[in-house]
């Protein structure tokens, strides 16, 4: 069996879920009254940014999508978001430490969503979020430029945690405070991700992992992962859930570092086409797991322990 066509559909949707949550369709530019902002921020141009200056809370979603600004120091004093935070499809945008303060996101349970995405931002490259400790839906990380992704705070996201399609990110180093998330797991199509153990205190994914089209990924690595597809995801989670551990044609990944793992759903254990692995590597997997292997593809030539 090959690949499952079922994940670049997902990924897909995981991105469009997530921005569009996040009012990236039609809104309103709302003024700041008292600190607050009531219904959703859309801030395309300068003077919409211009009247969040001291906003600290928004009672809505935020969206910044614009053409023309490089910096979002105007919503320093933002500190919580009710709904989704989008920021996506900004060409020019280089800084986004404006939002340093910003600690809560998707606490209001909105209609529409409460994710978080960072995608299509081509100049921006570094994203560094402080002072965030809750997301309460989707984490979505995706685009060209990003070479950094950080969010020291954080330790639980509500719902799923993508990283899809970057083309400069090399490590996820910036996750490694993440202990729950209460949906899927995707890393796929990411052009310069060698590891994924900078995720290392990810410990339960209660649905799936999909990990796929990483050209350059040489070590699948979640050295504190025990459980894949033992929970319910959260009422925030997008996606289907097979309850599965999926890696596929990842062409350089060498390597398998699940040492905690005991427990797989019933969509089992899946490597397909991952031509340097050895099939005793996945083998291994599947076993520790209390399974047999769903597996072809795998044939690299390297000796397991």
């Amino acid at each position: 069996m090959g690949a499952d066509p079922r994940t670049a559909a997902f990924a897909g949707a995981a991105i469009a879920v997530a921005l569009a949550a996040a009012g990236c369709g039609p809104g309103t530019a709302v003024k700041c009254a008292g600190g607050t902002a009531v219904g959703n921020v859309v801030i395309v141009e300068a003077s919409q940014l211009q009247k969040m200056v001291g906003c600290m809370h928004i009672k809505g979603h935020l969206t910044i999508m614009s053409q023309t600004l490089t910096r979002i120091d105007e919503l320093a004093s933002l500190t919580t978001v009710d709904g989704s935070v989008s920021i996506s499809s900004n060409p020019v945008l280089e800084d986004v430490s404006g939002l340093a303060n910003l600690r809560s996101v998707g606490s209001g349970e909105l209609v529409g969503g409460s994710g978080l995405g960072i995608a299509y931002n081509p100049k921006l490259t570094d994203a560094t979020f402080p002072a965030l400790t809750f997301v309460n839906g989707e984490l979505v990380i995706g685009g060209d430029g990003l070479t950094n992704v950080s969010f020291p705070a954080l330790a639980s996201v509500g719902g799923g945690l993508s990283v899809i399609d970057t083309t400069s990110l090399t490590t996820l180093a910036g996750l490694a405070g993440v202990v729950t998330i209460g949906g899927n797991l995707m890393i796929q199509g990411n052009a310069a991700l060698t590891d994924t153990g900078g995720l290392g205190g990810l410990a339960a994914v209660p649905t799936d992992v999909l990990v796929s089209e990483n050209p350059g990924l040489t070590t699948l690595s979640l050295p504190s992962l025990a459980t894949v597809g033992a929970g319910q995801p959260s009422p925030t989670a997008v996606g289907p859930s097979s309850r599965q551990l999926y890696v596929s044609t990842n062409a350089a990944l060498t390597a398998v570092n699940l040492p905690m793992l005991s427990f797989v759903g019933t969509g089992g254990v899946r490597f397909y086409d991952n031509p340097l692995l050895p099939q005793c590597a996945a083998d291994a997997v599947a076993a520790a797991a209390g399974q047999s292997c769903n597996c072809s593809g795998n044939t690299g030539t390297a000796a397991c322990n």
